[in-house]
């Protein structure tokens, strides 16, 4: 009350005070806002960075899957190195928005300051002005308001500047921090690939290594192998010796039809010259002859129904063996299933643990690497045991 009665001159009331301050404020708000954009650009390049810098560490994780253990070494390492730098940089940013929040107090408080010392020196005014000088207090006071707002704006672009500064020295160690990042990255890339080149250099020597370190697998192999061959070889004599005996009963066959047309021609002939009265009764004698003589003909088809008897037999039992060898087929099948299912399940809780690491401390990180490395040697232990019977089966159905 007592303000706006010393803030009135001649029925009028000054406003331009008030005018000022909103103008101070609607500059303070479009410079926050630029502020505001400039911090969400920049927290969206941080976000995009360790997202990256995930994705990488990621890709090297899972490209351990398929070294061996003994070379994980290295890039554990360097997951960790990456892991701690990500660590700095989310501590740097909230230094940064720590600073940033110290920076809009400060200012705040020197746009209230302003404000308090250029009510007091318009009150001032108007006390000098009603006193000693009424018709030149105005002047003053609008001289010192002016010299108040150019004090403001003075310290308004230092700290600008400042601010600038520091944003450039910012960028610069960033754009720094960025290339060494991109180029441990290009070595880690580097080194990645050439591990990877000696990891299969190693397989491929390992097939062209002499026979007496390569195990127990290859005799086992060899063994396999040369039981394959021989049960060929036994299905082929198998098959010849079905031939020649096919051969065998229908040239016994065939010899009795002939004996059996040799015996009835001399007894049509012996007929025919001593009795040709009687030849009636002969025939009678010529037909138990031919009965005679077919007698080798049913012993040859004993014969022929004996070893019908016995190639059935064998094909009874190829039928059963076949029938236990899908039997064994299908059980394997099953193991390899609950194999993959027990493999997939131990690789969803290796990457499991993984996630949690994220978000521990470093320096417990220790035990679960330890578990996923053994985790990882069992699953290589089971994989090359799924070699060794997912070759067995191979040899098996050839053997078949």
């Amino acid at each position: 009350m007592r303000k706006e009665q010393e803030g009135r001159l001649g029925g009028r009331r000054r406003r331009r005070p008030e005018e000022q301050k909103t103008e101070e404020q609607k500059i303070g708000r479009a410079e926050e806002q630029r502020r505001t954009e400039k911090n969400r650009e920049e927290h969206r390049r941080t976000q995009k960075n360790r997202e990256e810098e995930h994705r990488s560490t990621e890709k090297n994780r899972e490209e351990e899957h398929r070294r061996p253990e003994e070379q994980k070494g290295r890039t554990e390492g360097k997951n960790r190195r990456t892991q701690k730098k990500i660590a700095e940089g989310e501590r740097g940013g909230r230094d940064r928005e720590e600073e940033k929040k110290q920076e809009q107090e400060r200012r705040g408080r020197r746009v209230r300051e302003g404000d308090e010392e250029g009510a007091g020196g318009q009150a001032r005014g108007k006390k000098t002005e009603e006193v000693e000088e009424p018709k030149t207090g105005e002047k003053k006071t609008e001289e010192q308001k002016t010299e108040e707002q150019k004090t403001g704006r003075a310290e308004d672009r230092r700290t600008e500047e400042q601010k600038t500064e520091a944003q450039k020295i910012g960028r610069a160690e960033e754009q720094r921090r960025t290339e060494k990042n991109t180029e441990e990255h290009r070595r880690t890339q580097k080194n990645r690939e050439e591990e990877h080149r000696s990891t299969e250099k190693n397989r491929e020597e390992e097939h062209r290594r002499p026979e007496e370190q390569k195990g127990r697998t290859e005799g086992k192999n060899r063994r396999t192998q040369k039981k394959i061959a021989e049960g060929e070889r036994g299905g082929r004599d198998r098959e010849e010796e079905k031939k020649q005996e096919q051969e065998r009963r229908g040239r016994r066959v065939r010899e009795g039809d002939e004996e059996g047309a040799g015996g009835q021609a001399r007894g049509k002939k012996t007929e025919e010259v001593e009795e040709p009265k009687t030849g009636e009764q002969k025939t009678e004698e010529q037909k138990t002859e031919e009965q005679k003589t077919e007698e080798p003909k049913t012993e040859g088809q004993k014969t022929g129904r004996a070893e019908d008897r016995r190639t059935e037999d064998r094909k009874s039992r190829r039928t059963e063996k076949n029938r236990e060898e899908q039997r064994r087929t299908e059980k394997n099948t099953e193991e390899h299933r609950r194999t993959q299912k027990n493999r997939e399940e131990e690789h969803r809780s290796t990457e499991k643990n993984r996630e949690e690491e994220h978000r521990r401390p470093e320096e417990q990180k220790g035990r679960t690497e330890g578990k996923n490395r053994r985790t990882q040697k069992k699953i290589a232990e089971g994989e090359r045991g799924g070699r060794d019977r997912e070759e067995e089966k191979k040899q098996e159905q050839e053997r078949r």
